[in-house]
């Protein structure tokens, strides 16, 4: 309770500041409690991570904003302007506000009664998620007072596990077993659920609920899981084939100028040829042209193919990552293109041609197939895209293999929410140049 009562006043205040700056008077006041009240049913008060808290503060004020709409029209109000300035700003300001407060409050002064003790219980495969969930960039206030690493469960286990729940007053427990047999976990979680108020799992390795829907029925005590694949849906293909033109004529013309000065600057300046054209592998493994602006030197092949003779480390490093972090091959402004990402700006020609997505799997390389595997069925089912899950988490740093199970996780559970947070998340990377060379 105390939780909700913080994200509350947060999404309060947060809200009541926007108000101050766009509005000149009280009489609208109502549209803070309207995007509170809403809020409850979208269920931004519990315990999020950071981009699906954004996503649904989002979510939740393109409602607010068509219920305001709708109500100022039936009214014949004239002040949807400065409605429409609030939505703008709150777009943009309330997602940081959220993620500041909740920084400030529970990871850097870690009030206690907004924290909740939890357990960790973990095997080999599975302490990655507790440390990715929990670790330092922890916004869910979640304390970890106790890790145990298991390789069974057994009455020993469950006996340590119930003295850590007395001696902690334990209101959490998360798990993560990749190697312990389903019916063991299940045994565990009988034996646990009546002292614990909420049990958090991580699937089993290699099944993932991100996209699966829980079906229930009051004759049969079981649930049924429905597991969906939205991209074989024609619905909501044809819908994401829409947003992609849209997303990509908005694009392009908001970074023309931009688009512009670097094709002159290539150009007439530095005399270059401003574009790199290279086959890739599209949609139902069709061969394309994307387009790319120019980052290497004119002999490449024949550079990278030197290079990797006379240094064994970098072979290594290309077998791998099918990368190179100190790359002969890019010039200077191709190293400040890939940083900031500016030279895949012409793939916007491979979006408005349909030949790509702006959100979407990576685009390989025709000799990458062989290197793909069985998972290449999977990857010609869709567009390739500008930005997607591959490069939000971790980009280039990724081991090759890790790159197309990435991939192949974004296809399998394909969503607009998942969608949206990539493209939140893309922003971010971009800024930071994290894994960008």
């Amino acid at each position: 309770m105390n939780y909700f009562i913080f994200k509350l006043l947060v999404y309060f205040f947060g809200l009541s500041l926007s108000y101050i700056i766009v509005f000149n008077t009280f009489h609208y006041f109502w549209i803070i409690f309207l995007f509170l009240f809403i809020g409850v049913f979208e269920r931004i008060y519990i315990r999020l991570d950071t981009f699906s808290e954004i996503y649904l503060i989002e979510k939740v004020n393109f409602l607010v904003f068509l219920v305001s709409f709708i109500v100022l029209f039936f009214f014949k109000k004239t002040e949807i302007e400065s409605f429409f300035y609030f939505f703008i700003l709150n777009m943009f300001f309330l997602p940081i506000w959220v993620y500041f407060c909740k920084k400030i409050f529970l990871q850097k002064l870690k009030l206690s009664f907004l924290l909740k003790n939890a357990i960790a219980i973990y095997d080999k495969n599975g302490k990655k998620n507790i440390e990715s969930w929990f670790g330092n960039e922890n916004v869910m206030g979640f304390r970890i007072v106790k890790r145990i690493k298991v390789s069974d469960i057994n009455k020993n286990v469950l006996g340590e596990i119930d003295r850590y729940i007395d001696r902690y007053n334990v209101e959490k427990l998360v798990i993560s077993l990749d190697n312990i047999k389903f019916s063991k976990l299940t045994y565990m979680i009988n034996m646990l659920q009546p002292k614990i108020s909420d049990i958090y799992i991580f699937p089993f390795k290699g099944f993932s609920f991100f996209n699966v829907g829980v079906l229930s029925s009051f004759n049969n005590k079981e649930v049924l899981f429905n597991i969906k694949n939205n991209l074989l849906n024609p619905f909501y293909k044809g819908v994401k084939n829409f947003l992609d033109y849209f997303l990509g004529i908005i694009i392009f013309i908001l970074s023309s100028p931009l688009f512009l000065f670097i094709y002159v600057s290539m150009k007439f300046v530095l005399k270059e040829t401003p574009f790199f054209i290279q086959e890739r592998v599209g949609k139902d493994g069709k061969i394309f042209k994307l387009y790319k602006f120019k980052t290497m030197v004119d002999n490449a092949s024949e550079v990278l193919e030197r290079y990797l003779k006379d240094n064994p480390d970098a072979k290594k490093e290309w077998d791998k990552y099918k990368k190179l972090k100190n790359d002969p091959r890019v010039t200077k402004l191709g190293k400040f293109l890939r940083r900031t990402s500016l030279d895949e700006l012409p793939q916007l020609f491979n979006v408005l041609k349909g030949e790509m997505a702006i959100i979407g799997p990576r685009p390989y390389l025709p000799d990458e197939i062989n290197c793909m595997g069985k998972y290449f069925e999977y990857y010609k089912q869709v567009k390739p895209g500008i930005t997607g899950l591959w490069q939000v988490s971790g980009r280039n740093e990724l081991p090759f293999y890790e790159r197309v199970v990435l991939d192949v996780w974004y296809i399998k559970n394909w969503s607009f929410e998942l969608d949206f947070m990539i493209l939140i998340k893309t922003v971010y990377i971009i800024f930071s140049r994290k894994g960008a060379y």
